[in-house]
């Protein structure tokens, strides 16, 4: 009998261990993201939606079945109006749709009109947001697109390009002597 109890004991044990909802399971416990130099993410988040709960806060993403959203958080810096969330080694299980990505408001109550969905396969992208008010917080909600899904990810915050918006645009200078200009993609 105490071999038995010592099982039930342990299995319960682990079972409440390996099913243990993430901290940021609810828009109040965001995990915050600190803002990268450059465009390298130097410290990313690792970030799991398994065990996760669907937040109360509704949803203006039109694709609804969804019951596992992450919370993260970034403050811009003053003059900064551009964001850029990079997401890496995104691993998904189940029905492979890909990522729900919504942008909100700090107090959790309002969504802005930013929202992506990633599609299928997609492992490594950024997010670009723009558009935004310097120095303002604004939270992100990440969920997988189906409820038999579950993912794994990781997450940063970079800042965006200076010259996002027309009064800051980046004077081009042409150089005396050349007529033509090329483009390269990239």
């Amino acid at each position: 009998m105490k071999r038995f109890c010592l099982f039930l004991f342990s299995v319960l044990f682990a079972s409440s261990i390996a099913f243990t909802q993430p901290l940021n399971d609810d828009c109040s416990n965001s995990t915050t993201l600190v803002r990268q130099p450059g465009n390298v993410c130097n410290s990313s988040v690792s970030a799991t939606t398994v065990a996760a709960n669907r937040s109360s806060q509704s949803s203006s993403i039109s694709v609804l079945n969804f019951d596992d959203d992450v919370w993260f958080g970034f403050t811009l810096g003053a003059g900064q109006t551009a964001a850029i969330i990079r997401f890496s080694g995104v691993a998904i299980t189940g029905t492979n749709n890909g990522l729900i990505m919504e942008l909100w408001g700090s107090d959790c109550s309002t969504s802005t009109s930013y929202s992506r969905f990633t599609g299928a396969g997609v492992t490594n992208f950024d997010w670009n947001l723009a558009g935004l008010t310097a120095g303002a917080s604004y939270k992100i909600r990440v969920a997988t697109d189906n409820i038999v899904s579950r993912a794994t990810f990781n997450i940063c915050f970079l800042a965006g390009p200076v010259n996002d918006d027309c009064s800051t645009a980046l004077i081009l200078t042409p150089v005396e002597g050349i007529n033509t200009c090329s483009f390269t993609p990239g």
